[in-house]
């Protein structure tokens, strides 16, 4: 199982845990194809969609990271 956790952080502002979604092995390697297996291609773009998408507003910064 992979966890992608979305973060946020407005202004200087604490960074914020805004969301997360867990990944069955065979969904996460099925979202990866799409990027060449790259996970920092995903997180770039489709993982900071889906932040933006937690967060619902332009004012903060948001990203997505893979949960250690």
């Amino acid at each position: 199982m992979k966890r992608i956790v979305f973060k946020a952080q407005l202004g200087d502002g604490p960074v914020q845990e805004v969301g997360g979604y867990e990944f069955l092995p065979d969904e996460w390697e099925k979202e990866l194809h799409a990027f060449d297996g790259s996970e920092e291609a995903w997180l770039q773009n489709r993982g900071a969609d889906w932040a933006y998408e937690a967060v619902h507003t332009d004012c903060l910064r948001y990203w997505a990271e893979v949960e250690a």
